[in-house]
Order: C-alpha cells, then structure tokens, then sequence
C-alpha cells in the first residue's frame, strides 16, 4: 500500500469520518475493516515501508490462513465446492469427479493456491461431455506435471526445470508469451525445453517455434 494512502487510512480509523469525491461534508461511514496480506508487515515497518500507527490500528484479531499445500483436508472440500460453482454457471447436472482425480488433486504441490485449484476445476466442467470428470479433463500442463513434493529430499535440475515451466503455464492458462515472460526466457527457448520435456502438444511440434 503507497504511503499516502496509508496516511488516509490511518486518519479514517482515527477520526471515523470520510469525505465523498466531489463533496466538502464529512460523514461518519458504518464499516468493518478486514484486511488481507501476504507480504511480512513487521519486516515492512522495520524498512519503514509500513507505518507502525496503522499496523497497530488494523492488528486486533489476525487469521494466520497457511497455502492450500499445507491444509490438504481442504482440497475434496473446495474442489466440491467449485465443482457445483461451476457446473451451474455452464449448465451441467449432476457431475461429479472420478476418484483418480481427487487423488491427483491430493498429490499436487499447489503453488498457484486456491485459484490454481479453481482454475483446474472450471477447466475440467468445461472440457468434460459426460458427467464424470476424469484425469484426462485436467489441463494438458497440470495432467504433465508431476506432483512434486517440497519434502521430496533430491531432484535434479531437471526436475526444477519442468516443474517450473509447467506450474507457470498452468498459471498462464496455456498463454506460452506469457509463460515466456514470467519465465525470462524467449519463446524459442521455451517451445525449445517445451519439446525436451514432452509438453508441447502434438499438433504444435510441426509448428515453427
């Protein structure tokens, strides 16, 4: 949050008035703040990026909510939960996954959070014709990837290598200039370590990088 805006925070949870855009009348506004991070604030005041008068304003009850990777009980319970989100926006009854799906979502390292887990579960209710979602609707990059353990104690470089390029692809949604950028790398180069690690798809293989 820029500095400046920080100051108006501040003077709004002090003074517990606010002045609308275009008007010169204050009012005292009825609200609750909730605010949500996932930078180290007290590192932030310590390089004097966040002010020590605000943090102690907002810090009255902090949820400390870890990444989806470590709270695997909640995976069947989202993935549930996106599954009938989207099977009523496209107009789909009764789908359910195959078990071999909640198994690979189980095993997943899920770097991308709960919306890498959204992202997969739309993608599966769009591809899927019947109504069973199975391995074979998962996204080409998430169904390539392995699911790499953090714990996992060797991989070679490899291994880092093509977990990387699929977890960012994945994220992309397939958009490989993006997936290229986020990477640092040039298209070519990416189309080029795509091939060495099986994941460019068929059709693309005849396709010029």
């Amino acid at each position: 949050m820029p500095s400046n805006a920080q100051v108006k925070l501040l003077r709004v949870l002090q003074e517990k008035q606010v002045r609308r855009l275009g008007e010169t009348r204050m009012f005292t506004p009825d609200f609750r703040l909730i605010c949500a991070t996932n930078s180290h604030l007290e590192a932030l005041m310590a390089d004097g990026k966040f002010r020590e008068d605000l943090y102690f304003r907002i810090n009255t009850v902090v949820l400390d909510i870890p990444p989806l990777r470590e709270r695997r009980e909640d995976i069947p319970v989202l993935a549930q939960l996106f599954l009938q989100r989207y099977a009523e926006k496209y107009e789909r009854e009764a789908v359910r996954y195959h078990a071999s799906v909640l198994q690979r979502l189980m095993k997943h390292v899920w770097r991308g959070n709960v919306r890498e887990l959204e992202h997969v579960v739309e993608h599966a209710v769009i591809v899927a014709t019947g109504r069973e979602i199975q391995l074979r609707h998962l996204p080409e990059t998430f169904r390539a990837g392995a699911a790499v353990d953090d714990t996992s104690p060797l991989c070679t470089l490899e291994d880092v290598e093509r977990a990387a390029i699929v977890r960012t692809l994945t994220y992309t949604r397939g958009n490989k200039r993006a997936a290229a950028d986020i990477l640092g790398v040039y298209r070519p180069t990416l189309y080029a370590k795509m091939r060495k690690y099986g994941l460019m798809a068929a059709q693309e293989e005849a396709t010029p990088a």
